[in-house]
């Protein structure tokens, strides 16, 4: 697969897990800003960016991370074909 190149490449020295923690929680934002936005967008009566929202996005955020570092470290579900867990992790385009 063919990605272009980013207008901002950021090199940072941390393990491919954390690297994989990082852009799941730049996923995650990202997704809750474009729903706020169209949200904002298609109701006139809802607030940009409101008190609750942030509070929401942080929760989801913090639950991420719970997952990440602790949930993922206590249950690890696997193929039976790929025993040697080696390809757990999704593919990272670096």
């Amino acid at each position: 697969m063919d990605v272009p190149n980013p207008v901002y490449k950021v090199e940072l020295n941390i393990s491919d897990y954390h690297l994989l923690v990082i852009r799941d929680l730049m996923r995650m934002l990202t997704l809750q800003a474009v729903v706020q936005i169209l949200f904002f967008l298609r109701h006139g009566d809802i607030e940009l960016f409101s008190s609750f929202f942030v509070e929401n996005t942080v929760f989801i955020l913090l639950g991420l991370l719970v997952y990440w570092y602790g949930v993922n470290h206590l249950i690890r579900i696997t193929n039976e074909k790929d025993k040697q867990d080696l390809n757990y992790y999704q593919s990272i385009l670096i």
